[in-house]
């Protein structure tokens, strides 16, 4: 039976440790650092974008320092508030399938870390599409697989990996466009943020490390 993570991360302890055991070293920077440019490369500052599944909100407030207009939205307030946010008008509090946004109010979606825990993003795929503007962008990872893929328990709930094959049939029902498809990461993020940095590094810059081996690919789609 499919175990969701909700509650894991409404947990304070979890909330409080999670940009620390994820981002603090430098591995787990040079992974925040790739999102945020694959951000920079599917939207433009002046647009109005959400990210769902903001968790701490680390990658939206790197952006909004710079002068772009994200809001955000995660199921957990303990989360938002580990990352100093409180619930208002532009941080959100609510489930990725139900976005308490009216249709057609935002320009793009992303979001990163996410996808993982579900076992079917159709239903995520057509909320987001609701939300977006024609011609409006949504930009999410996926999991093609893990290493920590048996480690459930411990993590509090399923991951669960997806091919890109049904990744693009979802799509198709749903009536979202691909635009662009890439790797982005050769293994988990996580690993890599906890690996030495010098594995990191070399990981991080496998240039020649063939697509089909990633663990995560990022894909970019739009609302017609």
């Amino acid at each position: 039976m499919a175990v969701e993570k909700k509650g894991y991360y409404r947990r304070d302890d979890v909330a409080g440790s999670y940009d620390e055991i994820r981002f603090s070293s430098e591995g787990g920077r040079m992974t925040h650092e790739r999102e945020i440019a694959v951000i920079k490369d599917s939207f433009k500052p002046g647009e109005r974008v959400l990210e769902i599944g903001c968790g701490t909100a680390r990658l939206l407030k790197a952006l909004n320092a710079q002068g772009w207009d994200v809001m955000g939205m995660d199921q957990s307030v303990a989360m938002l508030r580990a990352g100093g946010l409180e619930p208002g008008p532009k941080v959100l509090v609510g489930d990725v399938r139900q976005i308490p946004l009216p249709d057609a109010s935002v320009d793009g979606i992303y979001t990163f870390r996410m996808t993982n825990h579900f076992a079917d993003l159709r239903p995520v795929f057509a909320e987001c599409k609701r939300v977006l503007k024609p011609g409006g962008k949504l930009l999410f990872d996926t999991m093609r697989w893990s290493f920590l893929i048996r480690d459930w328990a411990i993590w509090g709930g399923m991951n669960f990996p997806v091919s890109d094959e049904t990744i693009r049939a979802w799509l198709a029902e749903t009536g979202l466009e691909l635009e662009k498809y890439r790797p982005l990461f050769p293994v988990g993020p996580y690993l890599i943020g906890r690996m030495p940095a010098f594995l990191g590094k070399l990981l991080m810059r496998a240039g020649n490390w063939p697509a089909s081996k990633h663990a995560v690919a990022s894909w970019r789609v739009r609302k017609p």
